[in-house]
Formats: C-alpha cells, sequence, structure tokens
C-alpha cells in the first residue's frame, strides 16, 4: 500500500513539474484539444439511435407478407 502511494505521488509531482516547465500556448492548445474531444464525444451520446422503430416495423412486414392482403373467402361475395 505505502509503494503504491509513494508511485502516485512521484507520479503526479512529475506532472505538476511538466507542467511548470511548459509555455502557456501549449497550455492553451491542449486544453483548446481537450475541449473539441468532449465536444466530438458529447454528440455522439446525444445522437439518437436510427433504424430500431424502421427495423420493426420492416420486420413485421416479412413476417406477414406484404402488407394487408384480402382474405379470398371473406372478400368474396359466396362466402357470405
Amino acid at each position: 500500500m505505502s509503494v503504491r502511494l509513494l508511485y502516485l505521488t512521484t507520479v503526479q509531482v512529475f506532472g505538476w513539474l511538466m507542467l511548470l516547465g511548459r509555455s502557456q500556448a501549449s497550455k492553451n492548445v491542449e486544453i483548446m484539444m481537450l475541449r473539441h474531444e468532449v465536444a466530438v464525444l458529447r454528440r455522439q451520446i446525444a445522437r439518437p439511435k436510427t433504424g430500431l422503430g424502421r427495423g420493426r416495423s420492416r420486420g413485421a412486414q416479412r413476417t406477414t407478407g406484404r402488407g394487408p392482403t384480402a382474405d379470398p373467402v371473406r372478400s368474396s361475395p359466396e362466402g357470405r
């Protein structure tokens, strides 16, 4: 447990030291790239899933045939 804590602390400190050595322009570029990535991911999540409703109706049409079909016994005058 203590070795893991020491490792995580060391990695965090070196990360902070790297940020101190970078210019403000490179930090701004990284922030803009990360904002763009978040925007793209939000668009992918918010997009409605298409094809579910259409797939069900087409599947129902396949099982019942091509639309409503008339029953020859019920539609003929002799069948009544």
